[in-house]
């Protein structure tokens, strides 16, 4: 789910350069956190955060 939601969110951004974020970085420093996921919240959150990477209001997980 969280490769999923880095795929979906690098394909349908709504700016082509991801507003001068490393995107494949930014999974990459969070993707070590998937391992101790305990509940489908706790992947809610690390969403959360790892979209809030992108600095804009155009950017969201959903339940």
């Amino acid at each position: 789910m969280f490769d999923e939601a880095g795929r979906l969110m690098r394909d349908h951004y709504w700016r082509a350069d991801m507003g001068g974020t490393d995107w494949p970085g930014v999974l990459a420093r969070y993707r070590p956190l998937v391992e101790r996921l305990g509940s489908h919240d706790d992947l809610i959150d690390l969403l959360w955060e790892v979209q809030g990477e992108l600095g804009t209001s155009h950017a969201w997980a959903s339940i």
